[in-house]
């Protein structure tokens, strides 16, 4: 099936890679940094010491001294600082350098602006939304004669005012304070919405099941319409916390779902109390906050399609250019119509994936989803023509490996930048690397049987090397949680051939 080609083509074997950072001295340490982090995120930095020591602490990025603090261990040795990240902190890597005075070490951690930048923008369309229900809500108030409420026009204005300014946050690069305003719009525009929304018949579509029909008229359809709404938000609670599982910065959305909750818990005890009216209030404010979060939702999945979809389509880019050079350097040894068919091929999709790059761009992701899969298909096809001179399994096979060449070093490096002993698996790559290079250069010489055994080797030697990585990163989780071996850091596993218990001795 097309899917199952798509599908095949996104997975690439990825070693997990913790963002390791342990340096340790004598007596002077500092813990290591966990994942990214985003502009506005607090920084927590933790060590130990001499006890009561009288300790230093300085923030570098691109040799400019962002922030330096001096305090003073605790009685037992341990100290604890905070640094928040600046709204408008560029991408890199910052390094953080602690000393006592005769001592120092220092760590990196990361900041990545690409979550909050999404969810920036998310936010501020979802604030536009909302400011365009309440215009609609006013105009058909207008249209039918009846005042528009001071409160209402009041949190009307204030949306404008923190949409504004959330809109110059994100032209500055400010994402994460842009994020904070444009919630704020949202909840004001909402507020706004709420307060008409008795006035006029204007309502968001909050769930695709319901029907249009008023479910508030009466007790009974209000304490069914109460139950959908209690399992609407269990459905939206689910999809929000995965989206946080996956690294998107959902706090905002999470207050909202408990603000929704609460509105949803006063209409359950108020239609239980019989107090209709007070009940029909809540379920309507619960409704209304429930319809932002779901357009919040389809927004950032959408975002997170587009962004995946042109990863995507990077590495395949990428893939075919390879390809096509291999098989510029094989045009002597294979047959000329043959190889000019399937390099006519590449250059269509070459053609078809710029083309598309632009379409994503104009937000058309279902469409470039769709031609996408027919690109695969073409290519794929396009490869296969190699079958009878035994090169298309070959191909295939050493694109694979040279994408867990990729997967490991950028693991490697990691390693490396946080002071680790590594030469062992150093020894893997160059070996990966070599064996790479002699499997091109027998495809080139059109020596397919040479460069099959190779692969063979080589998917052999990647395997042991995933297995020694694995090992190794075991042995570092081991040190950050307080397991340290004699030398306070893991030592680099050996090569094959020791067993295991050498290596764990």
């Amino acid at each position: 099936m097309k899917m199952n080609k798509l599908a095949a083509l996104f997975i690439i074997a990825i070693i997990i890679s913790p963002n390791l950072t342990i340096v340790r001295g004598q007596t002077l340490t500092l813990a290591p940094f966990d994942g990214d982090y985003e502009p506005g995120d607090d920084v927590s930095i933790s060590g130990t010491a001499t006890a009561e020591a009288n300790l230093t602490l300085i923030i570098v990025f691109n040799s400019t001294n962002l922030h330096e603090a001096n305090f003073t261990a605790e009685g037992d040795g341990n100290y604890t600082e905070e640094y928040e990240i600046p709204g408008d902190a560029a991408d890199g890597v910052y390094t953080v350098t602690v000393s006592d005075g005769g001592e120092s070490v220092n760590a990196d951690f990361t900041v990545s602006s690409d979550g909050s930048e999404m969810l920036a923008e998310t936010l501020i369309e979802q604030a536009e939304d909302a400011k365009n229900n309440v215009e609609d809500a006013f105009d058909e108030l207008e249209d039918e004669g009846v005042e528009i409420p001071s409160e209402a026009n009041s949190s009307y204005l204030q949306g404008i005012e923190y949409l504004d300014m959330a809109k110059a946050g994100f032209d500055e690069g400010n994402y994460t304070g842009a994020s904070d305003l444009a919630f704020e719009a949202i909840q004001s525009f909402g507020d706004a919405f709420e307060r008409v929304q008795g006035l006029t018949p204007v309502e968001p579509d909050v769930d695709d099941d319901d029907d249009g029909d008023d479910e508030t008229g009466d007790p009974e359809r209000l304490a069914v319409a109460i139950e959908r709404a209690y399992v609407y938000w269990e459905r939206l609670n689910e999809t929000v916390t995965r989206l946080a599982g996956e690294g998107f910065n959902v706090t905002r959305v999470m207050e909202a779902l408990d603000e929704a909750k609460g509105h949803l818990d006063m209409a359950s005890m108020y239609q239980e109390e019989g107090n209709h009216t007070a009940a029909v209030r809540e379920f309507t404010a619960a409704r209304s906050s429930l319809g932002r979060i779901h357009g919040f939702i389809e927004s950032t999945v959408k975002k997170r399609k587009e962004k995946q979809t042109e990863q995507f389509m990077e590495q395949f880019q990428r893939r075919v250019e390879k390809i096509s050079g291999v098989l510029e350097g094989l045009q002597d040894s294979l047959e000329a119509g043959k190889t000019q068919r399937v390099q006519a091929v590449l250059r269509s999709t070459a053609q078809k994936l710029l083309r598309l790059s632009d379409s994503l761009a104009g937000g058309d992701l279902e469409g470039v989803l769709d031609e996408m899969e027919d690109a695969v298909d073409e290519f794929e096809d396009g490869i296969d023509e190699l079958n009878g001179e035994g090169l298309s399994k070959q191909l295939k096979s050493a694109n694979r490996f040279e994408a867990r060449i990729e997967s490991l070093n950028k693991t490697l490096r990691r390693l490396a930048e946080a002071g680790f002993e590594t030469s062992e698996l150093d020894e893997y790559m160059t070996d990966a690397q070599g064996l790479l290079a002699r499997i091109e250069a027998e495809f080139r010489a059109g020596n397919e049987e040479d460069a099959e055994e190779l692969i063979e080797d080589a998917e052999e030697l990647i395997e042991e090397a995933q297995e020694r990585f694995k090992k190794f990163q075991k042995e570092a989780a081991k040190v950050s949680g307080g397991e340290e071996n004699g030398r306070g850091r893991p030592e680099s596993p050996g090569r094959s051939g020791k067993d295991d218990d050498e290596d764990d001795a």
